[in-house]
């Protein structure tokens, strides 16, 4: 039941951050230099880390070694495209952290 649960967690948080991150990239000019959207950007930065400890945990608990190592890839893919990323490709690595998320997403439902 609780793994369920956690399942429900991560998909509704991956959902959450991907939602987010499609707004971030649509409309990317209204997020230079606004301080008054701080609180949303701290908000998808809160997503991404419950994104990355809710798949941490479902990592360790799902049984196949295979499933593990492929969660545990989506769960640390926000860090590995991070290390990827500068200013001027800031939007290529947006679109494919949200195709991380949405995989994820399909993968974390399909299992």
């Amino acid at each position: 039941m609780s793994f369920i649960i956690l399942k429900c967690i991560y998909a509704f948080t991956a959902i959450s951050l991907a939602f987010l991150l499609f707004v971030r990239v649509l409309f990317d000019n209204i997020f230079k230099g606004n301080n008054k959207l701080s609180p949303i950007v701290a908000f998808i930065g809160g997503l991404f880390l419950l994104y990355t400890l809710t798949g941490i945990i479902l990592c360790i608990i799902y049984p196949s070694l295979l499933t593990k190592l492929i969660l545990l890839m989506f769960a640390i893919s926000p860090f590995i495209i991070g290390r990827l990323v500068n200013y001027k490709s800031l939007k290529f690595y947006s679109i494919i952290q949200i195709i991380c998320v949405i995989l994820s997403i399909g993968f974390v439902v399909i299992f």
